[in-house]
């Protein structure tokens, strides 16, 4: 919402919200709701608009989780989170190296145990650079071992794995366009449109 009505508008969608909630007897939980605006000087209004519908619970912030990625309203920043998830994905490939089974085996848990944690939340915010080279040099690592992971890392990501599932750029990239795919598939709003 923007302009000048724009607590107006945020407060109407906050109303419909929980009327929705009402309606559908479910009951919206405060202390994990957030507000937020992008206007400056807006927050203390936004604030006394919730405190007068007896809505004080409801924490004004500039930053939240969504979907596995922090969202800062004031521009976008890499958040402790996501670091978080890279040091879980490492740490579970390490113990798949150590785990005896085949190349193959190997290869389906890098892809479903490993970089698919990493892959959450991707939509919104993706991985750094440096995050994604370090998760494709532990892939390459464990998929050939200690004495060959120097291996042509184009080859094996594009001819003996499936690219797609372990390396993290091309896992990014497929997972956005599969989210977006899914998302505007679901749309009538956009089925309508591609229809024309």
């Amino acid at each position: 919402a923007q302009g000048e009505d724009a607590v107006a508008k945020v407060m109407k969608a906050w109303d419909e919200t929980k009327q929705f909630d009402h309606l559908a007897g479910m009951e919206t939980n405060k202390a994990k709701t957030k507000a937020c605006t992008s206007i400056p000087g807006r927050e203390k209004v936004l604030q006394q608009s919730l405190k007068e519908r007896g809505d004080e619970k409801v924490k004004l912030t500039n930053e939240f989780v969504l979907v596995g990625s922090n969202v800062h309203i004031h521009g976008k920043r890499q958040g402790a989170n996501r670091k978080g998830r890279v040091a879980k994905t490492v740490a579970t490939m390490e113990r798949i190296a150590v785990s005896g089974m085949r190349m193959e085996q190997k290869t389906r848990m890098i892809g479903t145990a490993a970089v698919a944690n990493a892959m959450h939340g991707t939509e919104f915010e993706g991985l750094h650079s440096h995050q994604r080279l370090s998760i494709r040099r532990k892939a390459t690592w464990v998929i050939w071992g200690k004495g060959r992971w120097l291996r042509g890392v184009a080859p094996t990501m594009n001819l003996i794995v499936k690219g797609h599932t372990v390396n993290p750029r091309q896992a990014q990239a497929y997972h956005q366009l599969t989210t977006w795919r899914r998302m505007l598939s679901n749309s009538k709003h956009f089925k309508k449109r591609a229809e024309r």
